[in-house]
């Protein structure tokens, strides 16, 4: 049992060390980085929801554009009524407008403001907010969460205030 752990020990470091290594393709020069390009392309998968992202830079750390996702995003909600409780969304329509910030060559933000609809497993969901998303890029590939603060409207007869989060984005820059 020992040994099958030790091997599988070295095997995980292994991967890790060798996504820790530095980029060949790229110099650790931010102006020469995916977050540098004119036009930022980038699909992302949550659950199984797909989303397309498009920035464009007009200048060095100005970085506007969209997100559309299509699916069934899942995310855990804290809500307000009278006390907080955990909810279930999912969201199967999701426009936001984003303004990407890269804080390294690796690590960038995206921040915007956002509408969703969806459903809660009982009704239909309307949901709009402020979507705060973090992603470390290794190469082409981005992992990352999102927060989100966002008022839900169910069946349009209630209103609940809440904070969201969407723990993995797995994805792909081009």
């Amino acid at each position: 049992m020992w040994k099958k752990f030790l091997y599988t020990m070295i095997f995980a470091l292994s991967i890790v060390s060798s996504f820790a290594q530095n980029d060949t393709d790229e110099t650790s020069d931010l102006s020469k980085s995916f977050l540098n390009k004119k036009n930022q392309h980038s699909l992302s998968l949550e659950a199984i929801a797909l989303s397309y992202t498009y920035v464009h830079q007009f200048k060095p750390k100005l970085n506007f554009g969209f997100r559309i996702q299509a699916g069934l995003g899942f995310k855990l909600a804290l809500k307000q009524h009278h006390f907080f409780e955990l909810m279930h969304a999912y969201d199967v329509i999701k426009l936001q407008l984003i303004y990407r910030f890269p804080l390294t060559k690796g690590l960038y933000f995206d921040v915007g403001p956002m509408a969703t609809v969806g459903s809660d497993g009982e009704s239909g969901v309307i949901s709009y907010g402020l979507q705060l998303s973090t992603f470390y890029r290794i190469k082409r590939v981005h992992i990352g969460m999102r927060i989100e603060s966002t008022s839900f409207y169910i069946n349009t007869s209630h209103n609940y205030i809440g904070i969201s989060l969407i723990p993995i984005v797995l994805g792909f820059n081009f």
